[in-house]
């Protein structure tokens, strides 16, 4: 599938010639917030509003296993199982894209805008991780009772179980979705901030809506008091310490993703050289890297996308700790994680080459140059206007070590507008 105008990145079309909380031992409540307060003031980040290349300082390619990677791995058992029984699952494509004909490099898109008609990746995760969470609490009424027999007399985990988030997209909507395959209750809790038309995609999925707060902090907060009530399970997709369950089952469930995409590659003949991935709190970027680094000695470059304004995973590898960042809004929305997952960063610090930062007005224009072929979002477009903006530049085709011959995989995460609910 080729594009129908060329791109347009200034020098681009030159050839290289030119939880549930948990209580602390000392009695301290503990979570998200609290995580959120542990290291002091958040380091500031201001608008570049130009692409920058990082190192990553903490790579050590002869770790193996990966922090937390087999753990995934392990938690990951059954998602074949469950995707079996969800009559909207299909493979998603992997579409080739060269958008400077012979004189750059090929780039191998992942589309996810179509992942279970919930236009988002996110729809394998959280999904996934309430699937298994309605399977444990029906085993403690029914032990030995198997998925398919959950699945088809959904309802039986109802009473014993309501899960609930924090959500400012897709995730919400994939928890939701989740719980109606299961028959579990579903609250999401959302900032006043969120539109209404979000909000109403998620009341159809079937879930409980409550406004909390003017941002999603707040909602979060709020979600996390609502989960300390028994029977109620807090499925976020960050985590911190003394939470780590349930956002490795939702990570498990991205596994399915990278898979995919190496899978049809073999098929195809196709040696990715370079793996470019977007991140927010760094879900599926951990997904990713624990599938790609599988095998010890693996030497695909993976590259993992940040907002400049939230570059909280490559500024926790700078310091050698979790920090949080602060810096406004950026248009990128779902990546806007001024903070990341514990087990995110503690995966990817060893696993990714190099780091990249973003601008809003380079996301953008990335996201309108892939629109003839896949209409996305800045979030979900990421990836693809970092590749761009990296071979339309000397010497950050260097840094990377882009050649006309690489074999990019980006990942197109989210779809532009909504779509109707499975």
């Amino acid at each position: 599938m080729e594009p129908r105008r060329a791109c347009g990145f200034g020098a681009l079309d030159s050839s290289p010639a030119r939880r549930r909380p948990v209580r602390r031992k000392d009695g301290e409540s503990a979570g998200y917030s609290a995580a959120m307060a542990e290291n002091g003031r958040p380091a500031s980040r201001t608008r570049r509003r130009t692409m920058q290349i990082l190192k990553n300082p903490r790579r050590d390619p002869q770790l193996a296993p990966l922090p937390w990677s087999e753990r995934m791995f392990a938690a990951a058992r059954d998602a074949e199982a469950w995707l079996a029984l969800c009559p909207s699952h299909r493979p998603t494509p992997l579409v080739r894209w060269q958008p400077w004909q012979d004189t750059g490099p090929t780039l191998w898109l992942k589309d996810e805008t179509q992942r279970m008609r919930a236009g988002s990746f996110k729809a394998l995760g959280g999904a996934y991780a309430v699937m298994q969470l309605a399977l444990a609490a029906a085993r403690r009424v029914e032990p030995g009772l198997g998925l398919r027999e959950l699945v088809a007399g959904a309802g039986r985990a109802g009473p014993q179980l309501e899960v609930c988030c924090a959500s400012a997209g897709n995730h919400g909507l994939s928890v939701a979705i989740g719980a109606r395959l299961v028959g579990c209750r579903c609250t999401v809790f959302v900032a006043q901030t969120v539109p209404e038309s979000f909000v109403q995609r998620l009341q159809s999925a079937g879930a409980s809506v409550v406004r909390a707060g003017a941002h999603y902090e707040a909602s979060m907060a709020a979600a996390q008091a609502h989960a300390e009530r028994p029977g109620i399970e807090l499925v976020s997709d960050s985590s911190w310490p003394g939470y780590t369950e349930v956002p490795l089952l939702i990570m498990a469930g991205y596994l399915r993703i990278p898979r995919e995409a190496m899978d049809e590659a073999a098929q195809r003949g196709v040696a990715f050289t370079h793996v470019l991935v977007q991140a927010g709190v760094g879900g599926l970027a951990a997904a990713v890297g624990a599938a790609l680094r599988a095998q010890p000695g693996d030497t695909r470059r993976l590259i993992v996308i940040e907002p400049e304004v939230a570059d909280c995973l490559s500024a926790s590898a700078a310091a050698g700790r979790i920090v949080e960042v602060s810096g406004p809004a950026s248009n990128m929305g779902r990546l806007d994680c001024k903070r990341p997952s514990m087990i995110a960063y503690e995966l990817l610090a060893p696993a990714c080459d190099d780091w990249i930062t973003l601008g809003d007005d380079e996301a953008a224009r990335g996201t309108a140059l892939l629109q003839p072929l896949i209409g996305s979002t800045p979030s979900g477009a990421a990836g693809v206007a970092a590749a761009l903006l990296a071979w339309s530049d000397e010497n950050r085709r260097e840094q990377l070590g882009l050649t006309p011959q690489s074999q990019l995989l980006c990942f197109v995460t989210e779809q532009s507008q909504g779509s109707p609910i499975p």
